[in-house]
């Protein structure tokens, strides 16, 4: 089974349809599981470096947040089978929620090391951690690693997402549950695959070592809320109203004129993002929204930090005709996000 990106479509046996994908071309080719994804992150830790932010020798007293997948469309899937037929038996012994859970110890165990070793990086002991979190996670991690940070228990911390939605068995998973686009479904999302880092610091600390400020961040929220993707129930939008809410400056006359968000072709997705404008701030609807999924469709976990550093590079570029971006992020389990980033000065 293959999945290509760009414009090519790929049958895949078994499903009846074709699947555009984004893949990471001849990064990822040959990789699956746990590899794809040490993959993607060792070419996010590589630019990390290469863009000068931070040394392998200075890491010490850094920490580490990842946000991974959290298995949701996979969780879902296995759960209907299950009551469709009480004694399935999946083909691949990955190919259910225990798998997963697998999986998931699989990479606690495995993926941290395998990024670091190779690269001679060495994070804080105690604060080398993996988050499964969706989307939304995303902004729970900026939190955490801003209170430890604020603490006192690091100077730093890297913060990031890697995710990749075009392995076989998710692929199969999203087929069947019907939210991938293909000829005969095309409202829908288009699997992709990314890693994004952000380091994070004390203002303070950056002057005292020269380093370069690209962005501020402000104090990111989170909500959830008991309608999910699959609960039967139509989105209101309520949790990513109350998240972005929050996320807005309180200075009246400041709403932000970009936002981004992790809107991927899904109608349910669509539908949850149309009723939360009905309810913000009427400025926020002449605001420009950037949609990452456009560029590398679906990337999952990876969404979150993808987001930010699509805004860091506008205020890099001058393109972002702005200094104040707001991010906002929905998770198809029912978590909410949001946060801004503002141009340093």
């Amino acid at each position: 089974m293959e999945l290509q990106d760009g414009e090519d479509y790929t049958y895949l046996p078994g499903i009846g349809g074709a699947v555009i994908g984004h893949a990471v071309r001849y990064h990822t080719e040959g990789y699956s599981g746990l590899g794809r994804l040490v993959r993607l992150g060792h070419a996010a830790f590589a630019d990390l470096i290469a863009q000068g932010h931070v040394s392998p020798g200075e890491l010490e007293d850094t920490g580490l947040l990842l946000n991974l997948s959290d298995g949701y469309f996979l969780k879902e899937r296995s759960e209907r089978q299950e009551k469709s037929s009480p004694g399935y038996t999946p083909d691949d012994e990955t190919d259910n929620a225990e798998g997963y859970l697998q999986f998931q110890q699989e990479c606690e165990e495995q993926l941290i090391p395998r990024l670091c070793e190779p690269m001679g990086l060495r994070f804080h002991p105690k604060h080398r951690k993996l988050f499964f979190g969706g989307p939304a996670g995303f902004a729970s991690i900026l939190r955490t690693a801003s209170e430890l940070i604020q603490s006192g228990q690091l100077k730093r911390c890297i913060v990031g997402g890697i995710d990749s939605l075009i392995d076989p068995l998710m692929i199969h998973a999203l087929t069947e549950l019907g939210v991938l686009k293909t000829p005969s479904h095309p409202v829908g999302q288009m699997p992709g695959e990314a890693a994004a880092l952000l380091l994070l610091e004390r203002h303070a600390q950056v002057r005292v070592r020269a380093a370069r400020i690209d962005a501020l961040l402000a104090e990111p929220h989170i909500e959830e809320e008991h309608v999910h993707r699959f609960s039967g129930q139509q989105p209101r939008g309520i949790a990513l109203v109350k998240a972005i809410s929050r996320a807005l400056p309180q200075q009246s006359g400041q709403t932000p004129k970009l936002l981004i968000g992790n809107l991927n072709g899904d109608e349910w997705r669509a539908r949850e993002w149309g009723m939360a404008l009905t309810k913000l701030p009427p400025a926020l609807r002449d605001a420009r929204l950037w949609i990452p999924a456009l560029s590398f469709g679906e990337i999952g976990a990876a969404t979150g930090a993808v987001a930010a550093c699509m805004g860091v590079r506008a205020f890099a570029r001058g393109y972002a005709r702005t200094e104040d971006v707001l991010i906002w992020l929905s998770s198809d389990n029912g978590q909410k996000g949001a946060f801004r980033i503002t141009q340093s000065r």
